[in-house]
Formats: structure tokens, C-alpha cells, sequence
């Protein structure tokens, strides 16, 4: 039976966009290379012969029917649990399956007080590093996680660096050795802030502008 190429790419594109707007870049990708796979399986099994396409569809039902019951094992029973969301410099922590009212615990202290009613509750962002949460409901059951803020913002220490490489800049213009003052500078901030993933990667791009402005100070501000 000879298929119609068309309605696989319009359905295939299609759901590659909506992949695309709601999933983001990498899901999509992913779905892109498993719809292509499929549609290349599905057109080698159509060249097969009568009893090897029965085999073929007999081995992909065999394996659907393993995976199906594989999830549906794998589902876990509907329990207290708590999760982290980053809106800006502030994490909503939101609790699931439990039973108001809720005690919190955010890095080791308390807060909401002993019987929070909401099930939702927020905490500053404290720096890049993993912030943990604890929850026990009216039923004394507790769940706990953990998450990662991405800063939005350099850290404190980052900001007096940058000053201070800032007015080493400055310097350069009548002092030529303060240009490699800003290119040691640069060089620290671009290495130390760079590797760093719970900076947003704007601000981990921007820090290789301070080790690039500091080397051409050098060339620009040359000693006589």
C-alpha cells in the first residue's frame, strides 16, 4: 500500500511547533528525532513482506503492551509532596496531596508559623546554592525537596569586583599599568562567574565582556 508522504510531515510539523511553543527548544528536538524515527520504521516495515509485517506488528504491540504496564507500575500512590517554582528573586514552594493546615520549613528554619492554611508559600531567593523545604500537614505526614534558584542577579561579592575593575578602567587612561590591574580583574570575573549554572546565561556571557575590555585596554592605552 503506497502512503501519503504529506500527512505525516503536515501532522508531524504540526505538533513539532506546539512541542516548540509550550516545551521549549530541547523537547521539541527530542520529539523531532523520534517522530522522523517512527516515520522511517513505519515506511521500512510497509516494504516488508506479507508475514514479516505480521511479525513486526506483532513485536511493536508486544512491546507497547511492556511499556504500558510498566507505567502504570511505575505510578507512584498519590502522597504528600512538595515542590519548588523560581518566579524572579522568590521561590513558591507548593505542597500536593495534603491536608491544611501546614508547618514549613525553608533551609533548616520555620516559617508561616504552626498552621499555615494556604498551600502555597514563598522564600527570598538566598544566593545560587540549593535551597531545601520541609512540609508536615494536619495528618503529621511530611515530604521534603530541594531546588536550585538560577540567580538572576550577580552575587554581592561579584558587584564590588566589577566596581573595582570598573574604576581600574577608568585609571587606565592615566595610568597605563591599571589596565592590566582590569585584565587580571576581568580574567578572575570571567573565569569565576562563567562556569557558575545557577547564573542565567546572559549574565555568564557578560562576564567574559570585563576579561575582554581589560585585555584591550592594553592595546588601547599603550605606554610610551
Amino acid at each position: 500500500m503506497e502512503l501519503n508522504k504529506i500527512w505525516p510531515i503536515c501532522v508531524g510539523g504540526f505538533l513539532e511547533v506546539l512541542t516548540l511553543l509550550y516545551f521549549g527548544v530541547m523537547t521539541a528536538l527530542t520529539f523531532g528525532l523520534l517522530w522522523a524515527g517512527s516515520l522511517m520504521f513505519i515506511e521500512w516495515a510497509t516494504r516488508q513482506a506479507d508475514g514479516d509485517r505480521l511479525f513486526i506488528r506483532r513485536l511493536v504491540f508486544g512491546a507497547l503492551i511492556v511499556l504500558i504496564a510498566a507505567f502504570l507500575f511505575s505510578l507512584p500512590a498519590s502522597a504528600l509532596s512538595i515542590t519548588g517554582e523560581q518566579t524572579g528573586e522568590v521561590i513558591t514552594w507548593t505542597v500536593i496531596n495534603g491536608t491544611a493546615p501546614y508547618e514549613f520549613w525553608v533551609n533548616g528554619g520555620p516559617i508561616g508559623g504552626d498552621a499555615y492554611p494556604g498551600d502555597k508559600i514563598t522564600s527570598p531567593v538566598l544566593g545560587g546554592h540549593t535551597h531545601y523545604a520541609g512540609v508536615k500537614d494536619a495528618t503529621n505526614a511530611t515530604a521534603t525537596t530541594s531546588f536550585t534558584p538560577v540567580m538572576m542577579l550577580y552575587p554581592g561579592w561579584a558587584w564590588a569586583v566589577i566596581g573595582l575593575w570598573a574604576v581600574f578602567c577608568f585609571a587606565s587612561t592615566r595610568i597605563y599599568i591599571a589596565s592590566y590591574a582590569a585584565l587580571i580583574l576581568g580574567g578572575f570575573l570571567m573565569l569565576t562567574l562563567m562556569p557558575d549554572t545557577t547564573i542565567v546565561g546572559y549574565l555568564r556571557l557578560v562576564s567574559a565582556f570585563f576579561f575582554i575590555v581589560g585585555l584591550s585596554l592594553i592595546f588601547i592605552f599603550k605606554g610610551e
